[in-house]
């Protein structure tokens, strides 16, 4: 025993040592925001899979603030995942997170629903697995998970440049050991004898240098590692979850079948194994109309690609397998899909290149999750409420802007590698809008901020009471605690007849002022378009109560009086 203890003493005391002397971090996944009492995701989280930051990607989740201490009466959803879940090429706001917070204000006004993302580009369900004990400690209601095309080519993926030498159990022990000092050190020293993986400074995308093992053929031993750490993986974090009993909500995934043809692939004389083969055989059976037979040939030729930046169907089978055992709920994202299309082939009408969806695409997505989650009744506190999709997509949280920039990211990523063999580059064209322009300027790093403010303005001086009203929501829901923002929201979307989103955001302005008299007859005004006559009148009495010689506020309530 004491032979034992002896060189377990030794490191303890070499652990607490470099600790006293300030040795080495701990990378939180949530660190406070400027807003006193406030989190949100750790911009520098990616650098907890790299002892170098130079050796990790320039990626990061998303800005979402949320209160350290959750409120009694607000529902909390946590969205993870690669970049998909991220919302590339959009952003936060075109995200399944983005677009789900937008359908929940419109549906559910009255209540505070967030939705938090952790998700970000090139991570996979090694990143997921480690964030669970981290998201489960902010008091999620649900969490929702799309993942999957990452396990190849992400960070610890089998293919990947970022893989480790031990396979998928040293990646589960780095997971466990990242944060101690002494393996810390360990890393900095066997990093110092050898080459780190390449940096990311350059111009080229992440993509264009992330593969490492290139052919990664079906069947072959790593394509069998793929799917034993992505199973192996989804396990753990359902498990983790039910066992916190946190509801989850696993999404299939999807990819574009159709329009996107293999990155590589064995000869065509290879029938069986060549992915081109495949789907040459796809595009001749549609081309005839046999719509079943090309569907199956262009699956084919997506799971036989030799560079897998798309995740095989198999995954899809996993997802519904764990779920089922886990008694986890599954948005089935990919039927959903499937069925949007007439010849039911996933193609370029909802994805943008070989796996980020179109606007319409994260639309659907976040339905799935919407109709998964009401399905399952995992928040039964949220009672079902018609939907009229056509309405939800009318307002989907994003801008002109946002388009024209979406459009740029894709032409610059399909400019490089795995798009073209060798990178061509990308030259933005001369704008030929306004909001061309302001996308460039957003594209060469103008901030979010202070370009939305520009927007609103632009907005309002046009005479766009919808678009104008969606920026100034927007505005708030990246900032939370600006009652401004709020107010002048809630007074465009009355202007705009949009009832819904103006009872909300009134609603967050009166919280955030509750002495401001204006705020609160507006709000007495929302309340009144969205058929609540007596909440209605209980506001207008309260600022009655305040300003007693209030004349709006007293003809009002006469008209509703004597109605």
């Amino acid at each position: 025993m004491i032979a034992l203890l002896i060189p377990v003493g030794f490191l303890a005391l070499i652990e607490g040592g470099l600790r006293l002397v300030g040795y080495g971090e701990t990378i939180p996944l949530f660190i406070p925001s400027d807003q006193p009492g406030w989190l949100q995701p750790n911009p520098h989280i990616i650098q907890r899979y790299f002892h170098s930051t130079d050796a990790a990607p320039s990626v990061s989740p998303d800005t979402f603030l949320f209160q350290a201490e959750k409120p009694e009466q607000t529902l909390r959803l946590v969205l993870m995942g690669g970049s998909t879940a991220a919302g590339f090429p959009y952003g936060r706001f075109g995200s399944p997170a983005g677009m789900l917070q937008q359908r929940f204000k419109y549906l559910y006004p009255e209540h505070d629903i967030e939705v938090i993302s952790v998700a970000m580009a090139s991570i996979n369900s090694y990143a997921l697995r480690d964030f669970t004990d981290e998201v489960i400690a902010i008091q999620p209601d649900a969490v929702l998970v799309y993942a999957g095309h990452n396990e190849y080519l992400g960070i610890m993926g089998v293919g990947s440049v970022y893989a480790s030498k031990g396979g998928h159990w040293a990646n589960i022990a780095y997971l466990k050991l990242q944060n101690v000092r002494l393996f810390q050190l360990m890393q900095s020293l066997v990093s110092a004898f050898k080459d780190e993986a390449p940096t990311h400074r350059s111009q080229r995308t992440v993509m264009a240098t992330v593969a490492k093992e290139k052919n990664i053929p079906m069947g072959s031993a790593l394509y069998y590692a793929g799917l034993a750490q992505f199973e192996s993986n989804l396990t753990a974090i359902l498990s983790h979850f039910n066992d916190a009993d946190v509801p989850v909500v696993v999404s299939t995934i999807a990819a574009n079948e159709k329009d996107q043809a293999p990155f590589e692939s064995y000869p065509i004389d290879n029938e069986n194994q060549s992915a081109d083969f495949a789907f040459a055989q796809a595009q001749l059976a549609f081309s005839r109309g046999n719509v079943a037979q090309a569907k199956r040939h262009f699956v084919r030729a997506s799971d036989l690609d030799l560079l897998r930046f798309r995740a095989p169907s198999e995954f899809n089978h996993i997802i519904k397998r764990q779920a089922d055992q886990h008694g986890a709920a599954v948005a089935d994202s990919y039927a959903l899909f499937s069925n949007e299309i007439s010849h039911n082939i996933i193609d370029k009408t909802l994805m943008l290149e070989h796996l980020h969806p179109t606007a319409r695409g994260y639309f659907l997505l976040a339905n799935s999750f919407a109709d998964a989650i009401e399905d399952a009744q995992i928040l039964p506190d949220l009672p079902p409420r018609p939907v009229d999709l056509n309405t939800l997509w009318s307002d989907t949280p994003l801008t002109e802007v946002d388009h024209a920039l979406a459009q740029y990211k894709v032409a610059q990523l399909t400019a490089d590698y795995p798009f073209q063999t060798q990178p061509t580059g990308y030259t933005m064209p001369a704008p030929t809008s306004v909001f061309e322009s302001l996308a460039q300027q957003r594209l060469n790093g103008e901030n979010w901020l202070t370009q939305q403010q520009h927007l609103l303005a632009l907005y309002q001086r046009q005479q766009r009471s919808d678009d104008a009203a969606k920026v100034a929501g927007l505005l708030f829901d990246a900032l939370k605690n600006n009652r401004q923002a709020a107010i002048v929201a809630s007074k465009l979307y009355l202007r705009s007849q949009q009832w819904p989103q103006a009872h909300y955001y009134a609603r967050k302005a009166v919280e955030l002022a509750p002495d401001d008299i204006a705020a609160r007859l507006t709000y007495a005004e929302a309340l009144f378009r969205n058929n609540r006559v007596s909440d209605s009148k209980q506001q207008l009495e309260t600022v009655l109560a305040r300003d007693p010689d209030n004349v709006n506020a007293k003809r009002y309530l006469n008209r509703l009086t004597s109605n």
